[in-house]
């Protein structure tokens, strides 16, 4: 292998072992990192370039959550209508060329978030009867429309971001519309990026987006799945640029492996609100969590970003953040500890050899917990990074057999 540096090169030798695996070109983690516009930013006008973006969060196994363009939804005389013809183009792109695991319904059906109100579609006022046979039918429709297309079962609906909890009022419209939900699409998957378990949506729920630090406690975790819900982390906050090791990039797909947990998202992959290439810190922006009191805040540093516009270096298309080739490094080990689990459930390994395989796959799950200090202490999630490298060789080699020779992962 040559390596280049200026004007300095050097040969360095290079042996590697290549085992009997193959990774899945579908990845079954499911990982949503949203693609989104920032200051001075604006992908969605330009059809090449969400391609492009497309493509190269399929190369790191994660799905950039909306497909853009989004359809058009209508409302006229009591009827809801659906025009899907661009947005079609893309999801075929996206679910069977490229062969992202999952996508989120478009943003035009989330209800509400934090302490607001629910959406008011076509101008209705929430919970009156005529709002919830339209507010019924825009699913009906939409997921109508992505079962004809054989993509019924791709697509999650993200029905609130961080819901208050805390109110009752936010409780019972909760309540209410994931009711109306379930009732116009049976067996509709509905997510929520709640962080904990909240008792009064438990039914209600299907896809619960939990902290990966503890705030939903291992044994409540236990229980959401024993009545049939699956767990998601949300993560909003813990990845960021000023955190050695970047440990919760990697280490997310080993949490999921070792409590079972089907997927994680992260609010955004392209979020900028400076260039990213002069400062690594965000501007203050205006909000508010319930459209009467706002306030001004500044997110934590890379928060909402790991990826960089590739233009201002002459590149066509972004480049990836350090952080995001750990991420993809991560679901790959995922893959690998999954393949070896299925190995062992079906026959593949018997005797010596699966109890080596047994005794590896525990050692990987012994490497992380919950509760843990959360993203921003990475070093106390990962206090030797070679330790989760080391796990790896461990699981190959008593999967594989020998131990002598460097490996790389077939791709």
């Amino acid at each position: 292998m040559r390596l280049l540096a200026e004007d300095q090169q050097r040969l360095v030798p290079l042996r590697v072992r290549v085992v009997p695996l193959t990774l899945p070109r579908r990845t079954e983690l499911k990982v949503i990192f949203d693609l989104r516009n920032g200051r001075g930013w604006n992908l969605f006008h330009d059809r090449k370039r969400v391609r492009t973006w497309y493509r190269f969060l399929a190369r790191y196994r994660v799905s950039p959550g909306f497909v853009y363009p989004p359809p058009t939804f209508r409302y006229r005389n009591g009827k809801v209508e659906i025009d899907a013809g661009d947005f079609d183009e893309m999801a075929q792109y996206l679910l069977n060329d490229l062969e992202v695991p999952v996508l989120y319904t478009p943003q035009f059906l989330y209800a509400f978030g934090w302490a607001y109100r629910p959406k008011r579609y076509f101008g209705l006022e929430p919970f009156t009867p005529e709002y919830n046979r339209t507010y019924q039918s825009l699913l009906r429709t939409f997921f109508e429309h992505v079962k004809r297309k054989g993509w019924g079962d791709r697509f999650v609906y993200y029905i609130s971001d961080e819901p208050h909890f805390q109110h009752a009022y936010v409780r019972q419209q909760m309540k209410r519309l994931c009711g109306l939900a379930h009732e116009a699409v049976p067996g509709v998957k509905i997510y929520s990026s709640v962080w904990r378990r909240v008792p009064d949506w438990q039914g209600h729920l299907d896809i619960w987006g939990i902290g990966p630090h503890g705030a939903c406690p291992v044994a409540e975790m236990r229980r959401l799945r024993e009545r049939g819900a699956s767990l998601w982390f949300t993560t909003d906050g813990h990845m960021c640029i000023d955190t050695p090791y970047l440990a919760i990039e990697r280490l997310l797909p080993y949490l999921c492996f070792k409590y079972g947990v089907e997927g994680y998202e992260f609010w955004g992959v392209s979020w900028w609100t400076y260039d990213p290439w002069k400062r690594g810190w965000h501007r203050y922006i205006r909000q508010s969590s319930e459209g009467k009191r706002y306030f001004w805040v500044r997110y934590p540093s890379g928060d909402g970003y790991l990826a960089y516009p590739g233009e201002r270096l002459g590149y066509e298309g972004p480049l990836p953040s350090i952080r995001l080739m750990q991420v993809r490094e991560g679901i790959e080990d995922y893959l690998v500890f999954r393949t070896l689990e299925r190995g062992l459930r079906d026959g593949r390994w018997t005797g010596d050899r699966a109890v080596a395989v047994r005794k590896a796959l525990e050692q990987v799950r012994n490497l992380v917990r919950i509760p843990n200090q959360g993203g921003l202490r990475s070093t106390a999630l990962m206090p030797d990074p070679n330790a989760f490298l080391d796990a790896r060789r461990r699981c190959l080699e008593a999967a594989f057999g020998g131990s002598n020779a460097p490996y790389s992962r077939a791709r």
